[in-house]
């Protein structure tokens, strides 16, 4: 055991360039490469939710909105929500999310548009959904809400508590479990429309 230490702490010296320490992790030019919370401001976004949903169980809800692009826009969404999020640009899927963090903390998850934006009137649409119980993969009782905004550069196109609308999804809300572990199964129809 102790040679397989000893052999690991060679190796170690070797990559790190002597003795390895815990702090050795925690390297300057290792920062610079980390997103700054700069990046990753809200500009006008305020939380949205339904009134009186904060806490509705199995509850999906449609967010949209229409924004105008102009020549050599870059546009950013930048999005933070709860339990689950699926967006779309133009009917194109973009990506869904939020990135996990830990109970009472939300990351913001940013997406380019680059590819899904066209110079003029464009429509952004999020289906969030909210557990409303505990599941393996989330802490599923934190309130409802919705953080998203659509940005070119410091100019905002799109933001919540400004330009988004609202329409509870049908999706079944007493759907059933397979597990106590995972989420209630997705049931639900979406007109064509939406």
């Amino acid at each position: 055991m102790s040679s397989v230490f000893c052999l690991l702490a060679s190796v170690l010296a070797a990559i790190f360039g002597g003795p390895w320490k815990p702090q050795d992790d925690f390297r300057p030019d290792a920062a610079a490469r980390m997103p700054s919370a700069e990046a990753a401001r809200f500009l006008e976004a305020v939380p949205v939710w339904p009134a009186g949903q904060e806490s509705a169980e199995n509850a999906l809800f449609g967010f949209r909105a229409d924004f105008v692009a102009g020549k050599g826009d870059r546009p950013v969404l930048r999005i933070a929500a709860t339990t689950f999020y699926r967006v779309y640009v133009n009917g194109v899927f973009v990506g869904h999310g939020p990135v996990r963090a830990a109970h009472g903390f939300f990351r913001t998850d940013e997406w380019p548009l680059d590819a899904v934006v066209r110079e003029g009137t464009n429509a952004v649409a999020v289906d969030v959904r909210r557990y409303g119980m505990r599941t393996q993969n989330c802490a599923g009782l934190q309130p409802g809400f919705l953080l998203a905004e659509v940005a070119a550069g410091e100019r905002v196109l799109a933001a919540t508590g400004r330009d988004f609308t609202c329409v509870r999804l049908p999706l079944l809300p007493n759907a059933g479990r397979f597990t106590p572990q995972r989420a209630p199964i997705e049931v639900y129809r979406l007109a064509s429309d939406w």
